[in-house]
């Protein structure tokens, strides 16, 4: 393989890496969207701190709080929230973000149980 073929190669990615790549004429990339702040809604609220793509924060519900851990990329959040007490109970989050909305969806692993719901900024 040729240098020039190599290099053509690591421009393209960079590219997309810096300008981001949707398939619909750009936007996206690895850091879209600060996530960092109060987010609450139906009964939930949380606080997240975004660092780079990392994100961590606390979650609230009505009797229970936990640790959220995960990552952003362009406008999209995956995270576990491990709810205290117990490490195994655990709730798999994806988000996606818009302004100051995000539209939650949620899976909680000891029950199966899966939901959605939509948090705004505080």
């Amino acid at each position: 393989m040729s240098k020039a073929i190599i290099i053509a190669f690591f421009v393209s990615v960079a590219g997309l890496v810096l300008f981001g790549c949707d398939g619909g004429g750009g936007g996206g990339g690895a850091a879209g969207v600060d996530v960092t702040g109060s987010w609450s809604g139906d009964g939930f609220s949380t606080t997240l701190v975004q660092t780079g793509n990392s994100v961590s924060g606390t979650a609230y519900e009505p009797g229970a709080s936990g640790a959220i851990a995960g990552t952003v990329s362009g406008n999209q959040v995956s995270a576990t929230i491990t709810w205290s007490g117990d490490p195994s109970d655990r709730t798999v989050i994806t988000a996606t973000v818009s302004g100051d909305t995000m539209s939650v969806s949620w899976h909680y692993i000891l029950t199966g149980e899966s939901g959605s719901f939509v948090l705004t900024r505080d």
